[in-house]
Parts: structure tokens; sequence; C-alpha cells
């Protein structure tokens, strides 16, 4: 499960993209709040503060909101990026109970890839299809990441997302039933696979010298 980030925010009434530039200026994240029985609201939150969150690849958490005294659990549901400088330009968080299933993307952890005999043994290579799913799980116990066991695949070898051991209470909605068409084949979407090693250049020099000779005429 990820860790619990408790922050401290502040309410704002100054609203609008001057008000957000300013909050940026000062080192400080424009964000809103919506969600569950109550009405919208703009909180401030030092940049700092949740920028270290999201360095621990840790914003698919549970965050524990203090606004001027008042709880709130969230979890994130929009991060606008800089395009190219290291900053969170505005965030989204959504009211939930900690209790209640909600759908997240997290991130696939593949363990055991130097360990791999068709990579150790083969020289074969890692191919990730896929590095994250969408899961459904309580919100107060969202996984950091789900862990894929690759250690035993040899080449030619792959892992289905139906073969995925998921954490206790998640599952992947794709394929709950796996009763029609479309679920089948979501339960069938290959996550990571060793393909073989590429012929060396010299191998490929002497096939195709060997190709030449005997496309020669005889005398």
């Amino acid at each position: 499960m990820t860790d619990e980030f408790e922050l401290t925010v502040s309410a704002r009434e100054d609203v609008g993209k001057g008000a957000s530039r300013r909050l940026r200026h000062a080192g400080k994240l424009p964000a809103i709040i919506y969600g569950g029985d109550a009405e919208p609201s703009a909180i401030t939150i030092e940049h700092h503060t949740l920028y270290h969150a999201y360095e621990r690849g840790n914003l698919t958490g549970l965050f524990s909101l203090n606004i001027d005294g008042k709880m709130e659990n969230v979890v994130t549901r929009d991060v606008q990026h800089h395009p190219y400088k290291p900053f969170i330009q505005h965030i989204d968080f959504l009211r939930v109970n900690r209790k209640a299933l909600i759908k997240v993307q997290v991130a696939l952890n593949f363990v055991g890839e130097q360990e791999a005999p068709g990579v150790k043994l083969g020289g074969g290579t890692f191919s990730h299809v896929v590095n994250s799913i969408e899961i459904e799980c309580p919100a107060g116990n969202i996984p950091e990441h789900i862990d894929v066991d690759v250690s035993e695949l040899n080449i030619g070898e792959l892992i289905h997302l139906k073969e995925i051991k998921m954490p206790e209470g998640a599952t992947i909605p794709a394929m709950v039933n796996a009763a029609n068409e479309t679920e089948l084949e979501a339960a069938n979407v290959v996550i990571v696979s060793i393909t073989p090693p590429r012929a060396s250049d010299e191998d490929e020099d002497e096939g195709g010298e060997a190709s030449e000779t005997k496309a020669e005429p005889e005398s």
C-alpha cells in the first residue's frame, strides 16, 4: 500500500489564470477539490510539499488534506505538469471514502529480470508491452505498484494480464468477469515477453556472403 500523505493546505477565493500565475511565482500550487456531497473548493498547496510525493511516485495514493483545520480524504484525478520544467502547475483532487472502491492507474514493477533464464542464459531482451494497469480497490488501500515476477521466463515466453497476482481487495475492471469478447481480449493482453537476441553483424555478413556465393553461376 502507498504511504498516506497528510498535506496542510489553505482555502482560496482568488481564482483565475492571473491568480494561479501569482501563486506559482510564490512557490505555491493552485488546486481544486470536488466530488462527494460538497461543492468544489479551490485550495493552495506549497509546491515543494506535493512535489516530494510526486518524486516518490505517490501521487496515485490517498491524501489527507488539512484545510484550515478540516480534514478531507482525497485522491488525485488530474495533474498538469509544466511542459519542460520539473513543476506541477495544477492538480485536481477527488473526495473519497476510505472504504469506497475507486479506479486508479498503478505502475507494474517487474521483479527478477536479471535472473530470467531467457536473459541470463539466452541473451534475450525484455519487452515491456504494458507498464501500468487500471485497477479497482478501496481508496484507503491503493498499492504503490504491482509486482510481476519474470524471473522464470525463457526466450519466447510471456505473461498475460490474467496472470498478474493482484493485491488483496483489488481487481482489474477490464476483466472482472471475462465473460464477453472484450473482456476475454483484455485478459489475454500481453504484459511482458522476452525476445531472442538479434543476429550479430558478423553473422549477418557471413549470411550475406554465403548468399552471394550461392548465387554465382557455375563455370
